[in-house]
């Protein structure tokens, strides 16, 4: 064999060493004999993609469609203390009010671990914006807390004209927001924004709870 093809065959073989090809070791060739090594391919040392993990979700039960609801009537006070707005919605039996704030009212299931479930009801009726004014105002929020690092990995799906989904990743947990907002007496105006948030697991849960208290959601300025 001629020397320019023993110099091919070994820039081929150093080749595939380079492209996740080993170099075998050959037996010690008797005196006279000529040998070639021949390249065997291995495992390469890390041949996965990066893969995002998550924190384990709570073990909390998982939020079931049709769940019994009652009516709430929630009040926006003026200086006065006499309602300014008033919003009749339906809740899940049950749930407890969690720090509820003069516009802002959360209902959660007692004992559940905070990544676990719930829905958050805001009276936005004073804020003078529109339905889509409300709803894109919600996402400059999203989106601002995203970047300053509140949260990560921020994805806004199933965007509506009237709400969207979105799913972040907060403290380590992948959470999931179905959010949509409501116009009251005057149609040009919001009056409401309603969320229903948790875990993946929940997800057919929360997006049938919020239809259902779509459906039945009142709202009225005295």
């Amino acid at each position: 064999m001629t020397g320019r093809l023993v110099g091919a065959l070994l820039v081929l073989a150093l080749l595939g060493a380079g492209g996740g090809y080993l170099l075998a070791p050959e037996p010690t060739p008797e005196p006279g004999e000529q040998t070639f090594t021949v390249a065997r391919p291995v495992p390469a040392e890390d041949p996965g993609l990066p893969v995002e993990v998550y924190r384990p979700d709570p073990d909390d039960a998982t939020l079931e469609t049709a769940i019994a609801l009652r009516t709430a009537l929630l009040e926006v006070l003026d200086e006065d203390g006499e309602p300014r707005h008033v919003l009749s919605v339906p809740v899940p039996v049950g749930w407890v009010e969690s720090m509820p704030t003069p516009t802002r009212w959360q209902y959660v299931v007692e004992g559940n671990d905070d990544q676990a479930f719930g829905l958050r009801i805001d009276v936005v009726a004073d804020s003078g914006l529109s339905v889509t004014g409300a709803k894109q105002g919600r996402e400059a929020a999203l989106s601002s807390a995203d970047l300053q690092g509140s949260f990560s990995d921020l994805e806004i799906t199933e965007d509506q004209r009237n709400g969207f989904t979105a799913v972040y990743v907060q403290d380590g947990f992948q959470r999931f927001s179905i959010e949509r907002f409501f116009a009251g007496p005057d149609p040009d105006r919001a009056f409401a924004a309603v969320a229903a948030y948790g875990r993946a697991r929940d997800v057919t849960g929360l997006s049938d709870l919020l239809e259902r208290i779509s459906i039945e959601l009142r709202a009225q300025t005295p």
